[in-house]
């Protein structure tokens, strides 16, 4: 998974936390419908290719 750049995971009903290591090529994480839990984890900020998304 180290080429993922684009994770979608919507109206799912995840729940849960959101996990604290991540993909360094994500460019964009979309949990839109879903229920997380919990603080977004620090190592978030490795994730320097992550674009503000606007909807």
């Amino acid at each position: 998974m180290n080429k993922l750049r684009s994770l979608t995971i919507t109206n799912a009903n995840l729940t849960g936390s959101i996990p604290k290591h991540l993909v360094e090529n994500l460019t964009r994480v979309d949990l839109l419908e879903n229920m997380p839990k919990g603080r977004i984890p620090s190592s978030i900020s490795i994730l320097e290719n992550l674009k503000p998304s606007i909807r």
